[in-house]
């Protein structure tokens, strides 16, 4: 009996090791991927700043190419204040647009909250 309790503990400590390193490896390979997503991530964040920063800059290309273009029907400072004046227009338009949406009114989650007092009545309701 001996011998045999000698040899269950003995394979319970290796089962114990084996489940301890199997751990570390898991913790390991988590932290190690972990890392990854992280370069991941901010790689994709970098290229995504980048082209909007290209894409502003091929909008101000862009803008001076209507500046030349309306310079031929009219002075270049007033189609320099015309293309000024229309992009500044739709710049106010979207910034008053965004102000609108970020509103705390327009951010309540009135769904969520209707289903919770729901939720809740009926819990009060129910027999106890």
């Amino acid at each position: 009996m001996a011998v045999q309790d000698q040899s269950l503990g003995s394979l319970a400590r290796e089962l114990i090791d084996e489940v301890t390193r199997l751990i570390r490896y898991e913790i390991h390979l988590i932290r190690a991927e972990g890392r990854e997503k992280l370069v991941q991530a901010q790689n994709g964040l970098l290229s995504i700043v980048s082209g909007i920063l290209l894409g502003f800059a091929a909008l101000l290309v862009l803008l001076e190419a209507l500046v030349l273009a309306l310079a031929n029907t009219m002075p270049g400072w007033l189609a320099s204040i015309v293309v000024g004046g229309g992009v500044a227009l739709i710049a106010l338009a979207l910034i008053a647009n965004g102000r609108r949406a970020l509103r705390p009114g327009n951010l309540t989650p009135e769904r969520t909250i209707h289903s919770l007092r729901n939720t809740r009545e009926v819990v009060q309701e129910a027999p106890r």
